[in-house]
This record gives structure tokens, C-alpha cells and sequence, in this order.
């Protein structure tokens, strides 16, 4: 007997096509589905808006701002996914929304997602003073940072603290008026040992850039001037005393540029 050898039976070719279109057809509508879901659906469409904090930026203001930037930072998705979108929204980068708004001191988004609901809360900065270009010049509000953050009116009298400024012709909105944190630091520092000692302020003026000087003029009493060169603020605590002490009503000016020395005439 010869024995025959063995041979699959051939899978049939419309079955095996069937199987295929059907595969493709499942895995196609769950993309689909999918899609639509995830950008056409009202399953991820907020449904409030709310604003915290605010007193001088208007709702439409920050909600406007807050978008621009959320926009150019999602890029091509932002587009599709439209600003009403859950996922549109995140905590944007503090540089670009300080440029859109800079009256803002700090801007937090939180979401809610059992409500659909997007809160931003702000804190607006605090004005420290007005700082003004001498000669005529622009005037601005500023913060505790040194940061100028609107166009203001020159200021009389010392409910505000005025800085006259010589050294520059120029401040731009949005960016900060001192060159580093040391200067900083430094300024409002020395304002507040003069403050605290009881002594009130009249006005600060920056000297010409050549000059490397600052001064505070008192209420009553003289011009205090100070280095810009060198650290003021731990001599002036230990000089405050003698200061006090002398005849501030008599006297035209107090040069405190040499640390822990005291001139006055």
C-alpha cells in the first residue's frame, strides 16, 4: 500500500478576507468613536468659568489673557480641542501671562472634573510706590519686586513713596525696574530700617548713573545719601541712633556713602 503524504486543507480565501474587513472595520470605529469622544463630545466641554481675586483686572480681561496663552502653548491640539474643552485648560507659564496681564502678581488654575468646571484665582500686585523718569519724564506703579506694572500719574506728598530717577530714560511695563535681587533687596531694605527708626519719607532720588549714588529725603529733615556701590542698609542700622540725634531740621544734607561713617552739613 503507498502512503500518500498528508495535506492541509486550504483555508478559504473569502473567509479570510471576511475576518480582515471585519478587524478593520471594528479597530476604524473605535478610532472613530474615540475621536469623537474625546474632541466632539459635550462629555469634555466645561461648563463654568470662575474668577477669584480680582478688584482692578476685569473678569473678560483675565479670561482673555489666561486663553491667548494657553493657545500658543497647546499649539495644533489647542485648535482642535477648542477652548471649552477640559483638557484645553492648564496652569500656564508665569512669563507669558505676567506679559499679557502685568498687574497680576500670581494667576492659579484648578479644575474640577465631577463638575466640569474651570476656577482661576489671582492676587493683583500691591502698589510699593511710583517711580518716575526726572525731567518730565514717564511715571509707574511698582511692586514689592520692582516690578513695573502700570502707567501712573506723578505723585505729590508722601502718602505714596515717589522715586525720582536720574540714571535712566526709560522703564518698560511688564519688566523689572532693578538690576538684580541684591539691588533689590538692597532699596527696599534700607527704606524700611529708615521707616521702622520712625523717620518719615518724603521722596527717594537716583542719582546720575555716574554719580553711583541714591538718596531719601526725609519728611522733616535732610537728604540721606547713600551708595550704589556699596551695601547700606547693616551700616545705617548701626548709625540710625546718631542720626536721630542730630539737629535733622537744621541740617542740609547727611552723606552716608562711606559705610558706618556719618557727614553731615
Amino acid at each position: 500500500m503507498t502512503l500518500q503524504p498528508f495535506k492541509p486543507r486550504p483555508t478559504p480565501k473569502k473567509s479570510l478576507s471576511w475576518i480582515l474587513y471585519l478587524s478593520f472595520f471594528l479597530i476604524g470605529s473605535l478610532l472613530i468613536g474615540g475621536f469623537y469622544f474625546l474632541f466632539y463630545s459635550d462629555f469634555f466641554r466645561i461648563k463654568e468659568i470662575s474668577f477669584e481675586g480680582g478688584r482692578l483686572i476685569a473678569d473678560k480681561e483675565i479670561s482673555a489673557a489666561a486663553i491667548q496663552v494657553l493657545a500658543n502653548e497647546n499649539g495644533f491640539w489647542g485648535k482642535i480641542l477648542g477652548t471649552d474643552h477640559f483638557f484645553f485648560w492648564h496652569q500656564p507659564s508665569s512669563d507669558r501671562i505676567y506679559n499679557q496681564l502685568p498687574l497680576l502678581a500670581s494667576l492659579k488654575i484648578t479644575k474640577d472634573w465631577q463638575s466640569k468646571k474651570i476656577s482661576i484665582t489671582i492676587q493683583e500686585r500691591e502698589v510699593s510706590g511710583v517711580w518716575c523718569i526726572s525731567d518730565g519724564g514717564s511715571c509707574f506703579l511698582f511692586d514689592r519686586n520692582g516690578f513695573a506694572f502700570a502707567s501712573a500719574p506723578e505723585t505729590k506728598g508722601s502718602l505714596i513713596l515717589k522715586v525720582s530717577d536720574q540714571s535712566r530714560n526709560q522703564i518698560i511695563v511688564g519688566q523689572r525696574i532693578f538690576s538684580g535681587e541684591s539691588e533689590q533687596s538692597e532699596f527696599f531694605r534700607v527704606l524700611e530700617i529708615i521707616r521702622d527708626s520712625g523717620l518719615a519719607i518724603d521722596y527717594v532720588a537716583i542719582k546720575a548713573a555716574a554719580d553711583k549714588e541714591w538718596a531719601v529725603k526725609l519728611a522733616v529733615g535732610p537728604e540721606l545719601k547713600l551708595s550704589r556701590i556699596e551695601p547700606m542698609a547693616d551700616s545705617l542700622i548701626s548709625l540710625m541712633e546718631k542720626i536721630k540725634a542730630l539737629p535733622l531740621d537744621q541740617i542740609g544734607y547727611i552723606d552716608l556713602t562711606v559705610p558706618n561713617r556719618l557727614y553731615y552739613r
